[in-house]
């Protein structure tokens, strides 16, 4: 049923928050053990959880681009990316607003968030 599948979800997701709390809170007690200050710590933590949240949500992205078909997918990649290209000089060439969503299409398949 509806109702079971949503608790299954709602499981999943509350074990992978637990997860990602033990290790978020290892790292802590590791930097505490080295007398690291606590604002350094407490930044640490807030990193380790922004990565972990944008890298789950880069895969979910990935993953569901794969099961999707190619013209469906193309659709997705412009909602998503409709305005990334014209905020990047070198993209704002590109004129035709459709010309830069297929360019944006062709694009999203191979692009990965990096983190620095």
């Amino acid at each position: 049923t509806l109702v079971g599948e949503l608790q299954e979800i709602f499981v999943a997701l509350n074990k992978h928050a637990k997860e990602i709390d033990s290790q978020v809170e290892g790292v802590a007690s590791f930097l505490m053990s080295h007398r690291v200050p606590h604002h350094i710590v407490l930044k640490v933590k807030h990193w380790i959880r922004y990565q972990v949240n944008n890298k789950h949500a880069d895969t979910q992205l990935q993953m569901i681009m794969e099961y999707l078909p190619e013209g469906l997918r193309d659709n997705l990649a412009r909602k998503l990316n409709s305005s990334m290209f014209s905020k990047i000089f070198i993209f704002t060439r590109i004129h035709d607003i459709m010309e830069r969503a297929d360019f944006a299409a062709q694009l999203l398949p191979l692009m990965h968030t990096q983190y620095f």
